[in-house]
C-alpha cells in the first residue's frame, strides 16, 4: 500500500512516497506442531519531492536507505 509522509531530513522538508509492509511476529509453534519464522517487513521509497519537485535522484544510495529507516520505524511504533 503505497503512503505519504514529510520528513525533514539535514535541515529540508521532504515529501516521501512510500511502500510499507508491516513486521509480523515469530509463532515458535502452533497446536499441531509447525511455526512461523515471523516477518522483519519492509519500506521502499518510490518518490522524494522538495517543494513540489522530484528530487529522489539528489540522494545517494545511503541517504535514502537512512530515510527509509526513519519512516520504518516511526511505521512499526503506531
Amino acid at each position: 500500500m503505497s503512503n505519504t509522509t514529510f520528513l525533514e531530513f539535514n535541515d529540508e522538508l521532504l515529501e516521501i512516497e512510500f511502500y510499507y509492509e508491516p513486521s509480523e511476529p515469530q509463532v515458535p509453534y502452533y497446536k499441531d506442531g509447525s511455526g512461523y519464522p515471523g516477518y522483519g517487513g519492509c519500506l521502499d521509497i518510490e518518490s522524494i519531492k522538495k517543494n513540489g519537485v522530484e528530487c529522489i535522484k539528489d540522494y545517494t544510495e545511503k541517504e535514502i536507505e537512512d530515510m527509509a529507516d526513519i519512516i520504518f520505524k516511526q511505521c512499526e511504533n503506531k
